[in-house]
């Protein structure tokens, strides 16, 4: 595993601090790891967003106790 350093202010750390032991992060390190993978996953918003976007523009489909009873023999 690679290793990082990095320089912040008192203040950010502190605040970095409290944050991850908030969300249950055993260490400041961990927590920033934890942001930077969140981070990588941002990479997908805009192709859910236009899946997203295509559903909602769909036409609208009642869904009824008959519906459900179809698709179930269907499967």
């Amino acid at each position: 595993m690679a290793k990082a350093t990095i320089t912040i202010s008192d203040e950010i750390n502190r605040l970095a601090e409290t944050r991850a032991a908030a969300a249950g992060y055993s260490s400041v390190g961990e927590y920033v790891e934890a942001l930077i993978l969140a981070d990588a996953g941002q990479s997908i918003l805009p192709e859910l967003e236009a899946h997203l976007v295509s559903a909602l523009q769909s036409p609208v489909k009642e869904i009824t106790p008959g519906y459900w009873d179809e698709k179930r023999r269907g499967l």
